[in-house]
């Protein structure tokens, strides 16, 4: 079964340990466990983490859109998912039935959506907007 009370950060700055991750999530309910994983050689953190929380009902609330915005570390947003490592591992054990991979397919169209959502998209110029430049490129008004 997959776990619905933990939670992938990624973006996280060098200096950040799993008391800075419990602190920052514990606004949001009860967190079981926290893990910042750190590089070997320099101690420091890797750019990302994992929190647990007691209920599903504070993942959601960690995960709300309004609350994107106030996952800042040490003046840095990051990136706040559902984690996909039990993901990762069922399906390298091939434990994974259709149901599954619908879940991780949307799971999946919702990180795609989210970046392309934070994102700036150009604004598409109109057709009359072209014509002018077409006209002004020829020397006509």
């Amino acid at each position: 079964m997959l776990e619905e009370r933990k939670l992938f950060v990624a973006g996280l700055p060098q200096q950040t340990r799993e008391g800075d991750l419990r602190g920052h999530f514990a606004r949001y309910g009860e967190v079981v466990h926290t893990r910042v994983v750190l590089d070997m050689a320099s101690g420091n953190s890797r750019g990302f983490g994992f929190v647990e929380f007691a209920d599903e009902a504070a993942t959601l609330r960690a995960l709300a859109d309004d609350e994107m915005p106030n996952h800042v570390f040490r003046g840095r947003k990051v990136m706040v998912m559902e984690d996909l490592l039990i993901i990762h591992v069922m399906l390298m054990e091939d434990q994974l039935d259709i149901s599954m991979i619908l879940w991780v397919l949307t799971i999946m169209l919702k990180i795609i959506a989210k970046l392309l959502l934070s994102t700036s998209i150009p604004q598409i110029p109109q057709r009359n907007d072209l014509l002018r430049q077409r006209r002004s490129w020829m020397g006509r008004r």
